[in-house]
């Protein structure tokens, strides 16, 4: 596999598809049967939001990706990775856990102080990747304020080594 580094700019129609794609195959259920709904426009606009960066992993066509913005969050310098997506039939191989890696390293060259990130907990598998990597509930997840949502936001210290 190859990864790239993609600004949200760079990407043509049919990268810009095969991302969509990709997400609409993984997500589309876990939105329909959430609040947040399925609302493609909106979500469209925030993947391709000009902040947007991508790690994009490609064998002849894209197969993952992560989708990331360099962000502040009550002065500190926050890399906030939105979208980790792999496609269904190379799932449970690895990529997951390379791109997340690899944002830590780029965090890290960045001198970015945490990793933040939302995940459905009904996404079990993607909860285990995260914990594994050393993500935990966020002091600022809804859940933590004692609201009942179907989701939480985890986060890590740059500088902390995974477990």
């Amino acid at each position: 596999y190859q990864i790239s580094v993609v600004h949200a700019s760079e990407l043509g129609d049919h990268d810009r598809e095969s991302i969509w794609s990709i997400f609409e195959t993984n997500m589309h259920d876990a939105y329909i049967n959430s609040s947040f709904g399925w609302e493609p426009e909106h979500k469209i606009k925030e993947l391709f939001h000009p902040l947007s960066r991508f790690l994009l992993v490609s064998r002849e066509r894209i197969v993952a990706y992560c989708m990331l913005r360099f962000e502040v969050e009550e002065s500190e310098a926050i890399v906030y990775c939105y979208e980790v997506q792999v496609s269904p039939a190379i799932q449970r191989m690895g990529l997951g856990k390379r791109l997340m890696q690899l944002v830590l390293q780029i965090a890290t060259v960045w001198h970015m102080d945490r990793i933040m990130l939302t995940v459905f907990k009904s996404n079990k598998g993607a909860f285990e990747l995260y914990r594994g990597l050393g993500f935990r509930v966020d002091e600022t997840s809804p859940g933590q304020c004692g609201e009942e949502v179907e989701y939480e936001i985890l986060s890590r210290d740059v500088d902390e080594r995974a477990p």
